[in-house]
């Protein structure tokens, strides 16, 4: 058997050949941002970033390109903070339940707004406990990881009296619920005083917000209200005619209002 040949046989790396074994070294590592945020990206393996090649002036680079998983990741660093991160692995439409034809069917038009949004809204509204809150959280949670958009989860009588005497929060929260890609507001007008009129400041707030989103029909908008949809509109006709223009393909659902619909009370006798 010959001894191998003299470094003259040695075939030195290129310039590109070198780049291209950093960024297969690079993608091949495993990252943790699984472990933080509980997202499992085959793409990156979890780092973010994807190593690539590419040339300027003939000059190989490897540079990294985020990957985009991480608007998902940053959707759901938002989504944690502002306490739906939590639900949204409470609330699933696996475990939504349907015990009751009314229960299925509501589950179903849910889906099917959540299967094509595009230039729709879903409105929930109706019945105290009927677990309109699980299906909006549901529906807002699977589009936010669809389309690998943002969301903000705002309930909104807790926001409404967190702006109460801070302009700044105030617009803060307005531009916020104007501008995100996915937006669920939950318990629309609902009152902790009993009373069952929402005050004209919430009024001009909300129209603020749904005109804004109605003019730009690429948001996704998501509602939840113990107000029928009928209700908003004798409230307020332009904050409702929003909606309602909005929901016209069958994604307006009003529950009608009866206590045997309440999931807190399941177990009570109820007469």
């Amino acid at each position: 058997m010959k001894a191998a040949s003299s470094a003259s046989s040695f075939k030195p790396e290129t310039p590109l050949e070198r780049e291209e074994r950093e960024a297969r070294y690079y993608n091949a590592e495993e990252g943790s941002l699984y472990n933080k945020d509980g997202y499992f990206c085959e793409k990156c393996k979890n780092k973010g970033f994807i190593a690539k090649v590419i040339t300027v002036l003939n000059d190989p680079q490897c540079v990294l390109e985020e990957c985009e998983c991480m608007d998902i990741r940053r959707s759901l660093s938002y989504m944690r903070a502002s306490g739906m991160a939590d639900l949204g692995q409470k609330c699933t439409f696996d475990n939504f339940e349907t015990e009751e034809p009314w229960q299925a069917a509501l589950k179903e038009q849910v889906l099917h707004y959540v299967d094509d949004p595009d230039g729709r809204w879903l409105y929930i509204g109706g019945q105290s406990g009927s677990g309109k809150s699980h299906l909006g959280v549901a529906a807002a949670t699977r589009l936010m990881k669809e389309t690998h958009k943002k969301a903000r989860y705002y309930v909104w009588p807790d926001e409404i009296r967190k702006t109460w005497g801070d302009n700044e929060a105030y617009s803060l929260f307005v531009r916020n619920c104007q501008e995100v890609p996915i937006l669920y507001l939950d318990d629309l007008f609902k009152r902790g005083d009993g009373n069952h009129t929402p005050s004209e400041a919430e009024v001009r707030t909300a129209f603020a917000i749904l005109n804004h989103r109605y003019n730009n029909p690429d948001g996704i908008t998501i509602i939840s209200s113990e107000f029928t949809l009928r209700e908003i509109i004798e409230n307020d006709e332009a904050t409702g005619g929003r909606i309602y223009q909005r929901t016209q393909d069958g994604t307006a659902i009003n529950i009608q209002k009866n206590q045997k619909r309440n999931f807190r009370l399941k177990g009570e006798v109820l007469i």
